[in-house]
């Protein structure tokens, strides 16, 4: 889109807050992380610190600095000439293909578990997959003023996640039953490879906030509103894995977690272990809105490249 986008298409503030959580923010990475115990916690602070701060520093900096839509695409180009913007752009659209296609891959299956279908039919996970695709590209064309609700709904749905295993915590809490003795510690992870991978997949976490500029000219009251939400994002989302690793942690024993096969089974586990395995569906339905909105939402600004 260009600066031709009428006031009733752009997003306003709380549009873009929620629209840019949701393509910032994974709940996947929560037993990732948990899975190491305490020591995750000093480390989610640590990247927000040294990763997330700075990236948005120098998305708030580069654009102000260099009006046009694109972001980074726009950046690359005017500092070093149209041929690296180009290839910026498109390598930076291309790295998106996985991440499209495994929310693909993981909604058709849920979708196809709802419906007691056949969950090894690769035909009918080609055609869900499709479907959805081809709903999302839809979206994109009819505008902003449709295409944010269901972004909207997703973080929306990732906050009710938070709060369910806040409720499941704050039960084995009453009961002075949670799995794991935080007094004990530790909070220092171990220096050694194991770290340095958990290390990455913490700064991946909070990776992804310069797609904001991406949507520049989509947002009502350009900067003032752009730099709004970037200090807002970076406190939503430290909440978020701060919370949401706690209470993990205070439901399940960190060695489980990597015995788990994905959030799913994290969230099976959770409400087994809570006494609740009827919110378990619901749960799993709330994490498909979530995933949904955040392939709405990165679709739709890596599309503006």
């Amino acid at each position: 889109m260009s600066e031709a986008v009428s006031s009733g298409e752009k997003l306003k503030f709380l549009d873009t807050t929620l629209y840019t959580v949701v393509m910032n923010t994974g709940l996947r990475w929560l037993p990732v992380a948990a899975a190491v115990g305490p020591a995750a916690l000093p480390l989610w602070l640590l990247a927000l610190v040294t990763f997330f701060i700075p990236l948005a520093s120098a998305t708030a900096e580069l654009t102000d600095r260099i009006e046009g839509e694109g972001g980074i695409y726009i950046w690359v180009r005017e500092t070093y000439g149209p041929v690296a913007g180009f290839l910026c752009g498109w390598f930076y659209w291309f790295a998106l293909m996985p991440y499209f296609a495994g929310i693909l891959y993981f909604n058709a299956g849920l979708a196809l578990s709802a419906l007691g279908l056949d969950t090894t039919n690769t035909g009918l996970y080609l055609a869900i997959c499709t479907a959805i695709a081809i709903a999302v590209t839809l979206l994109q064309l009819v505008g902003l003023r449709f295409s944010k609700w269901l972004p909207n709904a997703g973080t929306l749905a990732s906050w009710v996640i938070l709060a369910a295993l806040v409720l499941v915590a704050g039960t084995l809490l009453a009961r002075h039953e949670s799995a794991t003795n935080f007094a004990a510690g530790p909070f220092i992870a171990p220096f050694n490879f194991d770290t340095a991978i958990l290390w990455g997949t913490i700064v991946f976490a909070y990776s992804g906030i310069e797609a904001v500029a991406f949507m520049r000219n989509d947002i009502e009251g350009g900067m003032k509103t752009i730099l709004r939400v970037l200090a807002i994002v970076g406190v939503v989302i430290g909440i978020l894995y701060l919370v949401g690793t706690i209470a993990m942690l205070v439901i399940l024993p960190a060695g489980q977690m990597t015995r788990l096969g994905g959030f799913a089974d994290v969230l099976r586990a959770v409400f087994a272990r809570g006494g609740m395995p009827g919110l378990t569906p619901y749960a799993i339905a709330f994490l498909s809105l979530s995933m949904l909105g955040g392939f709405t939402a990165w679709f739709g600004a890596g599309a503006r490249l």
